[in-house]
């Protein structure tokens, strides 16, 4: 296949992951890349004055897709690891972001994802409280060059103190960001909405919101189940409402009832979890495979970036040892015999960090896996780096996958990292201008707001 210069790229000689079930692993093989879209993999391509991209000795694999993420939480990298969902709101500082800040903030954050192998964010946004401030938030998203998903929530919520659409600013909030997105190349952006939800609102309110998002023609993404207010039913004045379906996204879930993801899975509700914080910030027991078996379709996030850090690769890990372990007791409670039970495996969590969190949120058509005619999101991983010989890849990359071994970062066929460095920035300058932020922007406590 001859393909012109420069427009190519052929990514030779790797171990391929493609996460497609008809493709499966390719022990060694060819990824041919044209216009930004996989054209062809397969154990070997001959295309003559392309580009080729020697990736031997490397873990070839789709780039991870976070499906929850709050991300200028970034600018606070690790600050809140002891923080639990009692504390959070009164120790956990934010910033109440304006034009340039944000912009800074939301493309250092983007950079620091893509540093970790994470190709596609879904930013549920605490900072972009005005149309102003979301729009800079998109120019940092399109400088950093990952793939976003901006869900927008502006200052007090969807309503607000106005549940009439036509009074809202969100309706012509809401027309200029669409077409701001429509703008970016290659299905960089897209927009949904940062919902309050029942947990946090008065049931009619989050009845008017829901209803509003609908008349938008938006898909949203709120909490839910993530605290004791989680614990006490929410969802199930929603669902006998009738106001359940795939255009929603919940959160954590990690207190919901059966009766409350029985529904979900009835109606298309997706769900996204973030094993690491769920756990550590104490917000119940992790729900993936509750989800899961009762047909919901779920993604991994990382939630806040303050608490967990920048990559997804901690969450595959926290997502194996803590679903396992709790199988595992269950299996010793019941004295059933553990060779019979259906335990998480690292082939399931290879999945959960690539095309089933695509399909959670939608995008399964465009991303998450490598298999041709979709977005080349592409990362490769050093199998020097992982520490172990990979004798069993899901495992290597579930066990020993982080930050540090992601060489390469392709989105859309560009690289935006390579070899081992981002492009067009190096790692000192974007944590230099993240602390710049951090000590220029007005400060708050999240559970305050600014004044």
């Amino acid at each position: 296949m001859t393909v012109p210069e420069n427009e190519a790229l052929l990514i030779q000689g790797g171990t391929i992951v493609t996460c497609d079930e008809k493709l499966g692993i390719l022990e060694r093989g060819d990824i041919l890349v044209q216009d930004g879209r996989i054209i062809e993999v397969a154990a070997s391509i001959t295309a003559p004055g392309v580009e080729v991209f020697d990736a031997s000795g490397m873990i070839v694999m789709p780039g991870l897709i976070d499906t929850h993420r709050h991300n200028t939480d970034a600018v606070f990298s690790a600050y809140g690891g002891n923080v639990t969902m009692w504390t959070y709101f009164a120790e956990v500082p934010s910033h109440y972001f304006t034009g340039e800040f944000i912009r800074r903030a939301s493309r250092g954050a983007s950079l620091l994802a893509l540093n970790a192998g994470v190709t596609t964010v879904l930013d549920w946004c605490l900072s972009a409280h005005t149309l102003e401030a979301a729009l800079c938030a998109l120019d940092g998203y399109e400088e950093a060059g990952g793939r976003t998903i901006f869900a927008y929530g502006p200052g007090g919520g969807v309503i607000g103190q106005n549940p009439d659409l036509s009074k809202s600013p969100l309706l012509t909030d809401t027309a200029v960001l669409r077409e701001r997105c429509r703008e970016a190349k290659r299905d960089l952006l897209d927009l949904w909405i940062a919902a309050m939800g029942p947990d946090f609102t008065p049931y009619e309110t989050a009845r008017d919101e829901i209803l509003m998002i609908r008349e938008l023609g938006l898909k949203a993404t709120m909490h839910v189940g993530g605290t004791i207010v989680g614990a006490k039913g929410s969802v199930i004045p929603i669902a006998e409402a009738g106001l359940l379906g795939p255009d929603l996204q919940f959160a954590h879930c990690c207190n919901l009832r059966h009766a409350e993801i029985q529904p979900m899975a009835q109606t298309g509700v997706t769900a996204s979890v973030s094993p690491y914080a769920e756990a550590t910030m104490g917000m119940g027991p992790i729900p993936y495979l509750r989800l899961r078996e009762a047909g919901v379709k779920v993604g991994l996030g990382t939630d806040s970036v303050c608490v967990t850090g920048q990559g997804l690769f901690s969450e595959g890990k926290s997502l194996l040892a803590l679903e396992r372990s709790r199988r595992h007791n269950e299996t010793v409670a019941s004295g059933s015999d553990p060779a019979n039970n259906d335990f998480l495996t690292t082939d399931d969590v290879v999945k959960a960090l690539t095309i089933d969190s695509a399909d959670s949120i939608g995008i399964a058509d465009k991303v998450g896996s490598l298999t041709p005619g979709k977005w080349a999101d592409i990362i490769t991983l050093d199998k020097r780096r992982l520490g172990v010989e990979p004798l069993n890849i899901s495992s290597a990359i579930v066990l020993a996958g982080e930050p540090m071994a992601v060489r390469d970062v392709i989105v859309a066929g560009r690289f935006r990292k390579r070899d081992g460095e981002l492009v067009g920035y190096t790692f000192n300058q974007v944590m230099d201008d993240l602390a710049d932020v951090r000590r220029s922007a007005p400060l708050y406590l999240i559970g305050q707001g600014p004044h």
